[in-house]
């Protein structure tokens, strides 16, 4: 999947998937604190929450990411976050 927009704090972006660009989930970048801390705030009906926090830790950067999503939308995420977080891993 990729982005359309900027993470920008107050700003709109768009996620869309690969193989249905013509579909996307429209967020709110709500807070960011370069370079530690990013929420992104989503609308299914009710609110909903992706927390990013990156931590300075012994080994490195720790990576703590924070959902407040229904049952239904988390395990969509849970679905995607391995493929997500080997990216992650990839570009670090």
């Amino acid at each position: 999947s990729r982005y359309e927009g900027s993470f920008t704090e107050g700003t709109m972006i768009r996620f869309v998937a690969d193989e249905h660009p013509d579909c996307g989930l429209e967020s709110l970048v709500e807070t960011v604190r370069k370079p530690e801390f990013l929420s992104i705030r989503h609308d299914f009906g009710q609110p909903a929450y992706e927390n990013y926090t990156l931590r300075a830790v012994a080994e490195g950067v720790e990576l703590v990411i924070e959902q407040d999503l229904s049952d239904e939308w988390g395990e969509q995420m849970k679905a995607v976050w391995p493929r997500a977080l080997a990216e992650v891993k990839r570009l670090a």
